[in-house]
C-alpha cells in the first residue's frame, strides 16, 4: 500500500493513496460549504481501484469514489477493467463502504454482473457529482495555448497531441500537483482532456482541476452527460471557441446537476 494521503475539514475527512486523487480530494472540499462539513463523522475514499488497507477499519459513516472508466458509453471495456486487482478492489469498497459514487454511469454494467447482494446494490450512485454547489469565476488567461496535464506515455494520447494544428500546447511535467499546477492551468486559455484509450467518456477529476482553477475544457467526446459546443469545445472543431461563454454554461451545468454537496445531502443522516 502507498502512503495514505489525508484532508479534513469540520467533520469530513478524505483519504487517497496518490497525489492525483489527493488534489481531487482537496478540490471537492474546498467546493463544499461549511454546513456541508459538520454532519456526522464520515470518511471519503477517493480511488478505490487503489488499496486501503486498515484505513477500511475507520469508525464513522464511509463514502467509496470510483473514479476508474471500467466502459465506455457505447459499452465496450476500457483498460481498468482489464485489470483483475482494481475491480478486486472496488468490489472490496462496496462491502467495506455505506455508500459508493461511481463517476461514470457507464459503469453500471460491472456491478450488474459482480455484485449478489441487494443491499450492495442499493449503496450505489452515479455520476461526476464532485463539482462545487456555487459557480465560480472564469480566469481570463495571460498565455494563449492551452494546457495538457496527464500522462504521455501512451501511443493514442501522443498520436493525438502530434495532430493538433493552430493552436500551442503546453505539456504539464509529471509530478507536478496543487499549487503548481493550478498557476498553469489559470494561466492558459484552457485545459486539454485527450482520452486514453479510444471511446466515449468523462475524466471528471481533470474536468474538476479545470474548474476550480476558472478554466474551460477542450476535448475529444464526453460521455452524454456533458454536451459538445456548449459545455466544452469539441477538439478538432470548426465553430468558434468563446472560452469563457463555454466555462460559464459548463459551470452552471455542474453546479446545479454535479455537486458534491448535493449528493452528501442525498444521503440523509448517514446513521451508522
Amino acid at each position: 500500500m502507498s502512503e495514505l494521503l489525508e484532508r479534513t475539514r469540520g467533520n469530513l475527512t478524505f483519504l487517497s493513496v496518490h497525489p492525483v486523487l489527493d488534489q481531487m480530494a482537496r478540490d471537492i472540499l474546498g467546493g463544499l460549504p461549511d454546513a456541508a462539513c459538520d454532519g456526522p463523522p464520515t470518511t471519503v475514499y477517493c480511488g478505490v481501484h487503489q488499496e486501503f488497507g486498515d484505513a477500511w477499519s475507520r469508525p464513522g459513516f464511509r463514502i467509496a469514489i470510483q473514479t476508474e472508466q471500467l466502459y465506455e458509453a457505447g459499452g465496450a471495456a476500457l483498460w481498468p477493467s482489464r485489470k483483475r486487482s482494481n475491480l478486486q478492489r472496488i468490489l472490496k469498497a462496496v462491502r467495506r463502504s455505506h455508500r459508493v459514487l461511481d463517476l461514470s454511469a457507464c459503469n453500471a454494467a460491472f456491478y450488474d454482473a459482480e455484485l449478489g447482494l441487494p443491499k450492495n446494490r442499493q449503496k450505489l450512485s452515479f455520476g461526476p457529482h464532485i463539482f462545487p454547489d456555487t459557480p465560480l469565476p472564469y480566469t481570463p488567461p495571460t498565455k494563449d495555448g492551452i494546457l495538457f496535464f496527464g500522462w504521455t506515455g501512451g501511443k493514442r494520447r501522443k498520436s493525438v497531441l502530434q495532430g493538433i494544428e493552430g493552436v500551442e500546447v503546453t505539456l504539464v511535467a509529471d509530478g507536478t500537483f496543487y499549487d503548481a499546477l493550478d498557476r498553469m492551468i489559470r494561466d492558459h486559455r484552457a485545459v486539454l482532456n485527450i482520452h486514453f484509450e479510444a471511446g466515449v467518456y468523462t475524466e471528471a477529476p481533470r474536468l474538476l482541476s479545470a474548474y476550480v482553477c476558472g478554466k474551460p475544457v477542450i476535448s475529444e467526446l464526453l460521455d452524454p452527460g456533458f454536451e459538445p459546443r456548449v459545455h466544452y469545445h469539441l477538439l478538432g472543431s470548426d465553430t468558434a471557441f468563446d472560452p469563457q461563454a463555454v466555462f460559464d454554461a459548463f459551470s452552471a451545468h455542474v453546479t446545479s446537476k454535479f455537486s458534491f454537496a448535493a449528493y452528501l445531502g442525498s444521503l440523509g443522516n448517514r446513521a451508522v
